[in-house]
């Protein structure tokens, strides 16, 4: 008995990395009896995104071809046009697997602009595959398909980061991290006065190359989630733009001044623990982890039951 869970793309964006961690740990507790397997097609994304022929993109080797499993799951953003028209994931990979006879399964899943066209696309989507349920990160996912699937109203997978990977030391230096990877980086950090050492990290590692002129003092970029987790959870505060650069430094009770850009930043809304304290968002860890039990505990229910 297995669980096959879909890897995202790390090296285009480290966010979808900590979605990964998160959810692989999140998968072994719904699933604690159960194996779980990962699998991806990044081996056709990465041939597509450097420019591949046609011809070259046929050659791709295809995972669905000979490996199955009870479940098939998959998290994170995919409740969007990119994902609906990526003809090489939904049909000729997830739908083998479905045919095969598994159970698809979306753990957190979020939209990217929550309009009307995207919601279309999505539907037309899940009405082919035919997940068995659908949990999400946040309200509006939620409200856009509780009427197409078996939805349950959660919280990002990355939540679950902590409960498999805790860095915190004793040791750590003195350092913020100022994370504005979407827009662009406030003055106030790079006018020589700020009082600590600031740390910046880049979470999009296959595009630094057309970014290297914007990168400033202390810039930091890595293949592995891990390191960047490690920086977060050490970190006295965080400053940022980005949703998954929150997330793992509230689980670390590192306070964050977050500016959300756009939609995404709906996934905060979700989660009962976090609150304001002055100019930072906090975590109140108890009430995290009350969240946390009672998702997991719904979520068994709802698969015991199909």
């Amino acid at each position: 008995m297995s669980v096959l869970y879909f890897n995202n793309c790390w090296f285009t964006n480290i966010g979808e990395a900590f979605i990964d961690v998160g959810a692989m740990e999140l998968l072994k507790q719904i699933f604690p009896d159960k194996k779980v397997v990962n699998f991806s097609h990044m081996n056709f994304m990465y041939s597509k995104f450097n420019n591949a022929a046609e011809e070259v993109l046929l050659n791709c080797y295809d995972m669905s071809e000979d490996f199955t499993g009870d479940y098939v799951v998959l998290a994170g953003m995919l409740a969007t046009e990119g994902f609906a028209d990526t003809d090489w994931i939904t049909y000729k990979m997830l739908h083998k697997f479905v045919k095969r006879g598994a159970k698809l399964i979306f753990l957190g899943l979020g939209g990217e602009k929550y309009d009307d066209t995207e919601c279309e696309k999505v539907k037309k989507v899940l009405d082919k595959l035919n997940p068995v349920l659908i949990t999400t990160r946040d309200a509006a996912t939620y409200k856009n398909y509780e009427s197409v699937c078996n939805c349950m109203q959660a919280i990002d997978c990355a939540f679950w980061i902590k409960d498999t990977y805790y860095p915190k030391l004793d040791t750590a230096g003195e350092y913020d991290i100022v994370a504005y990877n979407r827009s662009k980086e406030p003055d106030i950090f790079g006018n020589g006065d700020w009082p600590k050492k600031i740390v910046r990290p880049f979470h999009f590692p296959y595009s630094f190359r057309e970014n290297m002129k914007n990168m400033k003092q202390n810039f930091f970029l890595s293949d592995s989630p891990y390191d960047y987790l490690t920086l977060y959870a050490n970190a006295d505060c965080v400053y940022t733009d980005l949703v998954h650069a929150t997330i793992p430094a509230l689980q670390y009770a590192v306070p964050v001044q977050f500016k959300g850009v756009d939609g995404r930043a709906q996934v905060f809304d979700a989660v009962e623990a976090v609150y304001e304290s002055g100019s930072f968002w906090k975590c109140n860890e108890e009430i995290l982890e009350k969240q946390k039990k009672n998702i997991v505990s719904k979520t068994k229910s709802m698969i015991e039951r199909m």
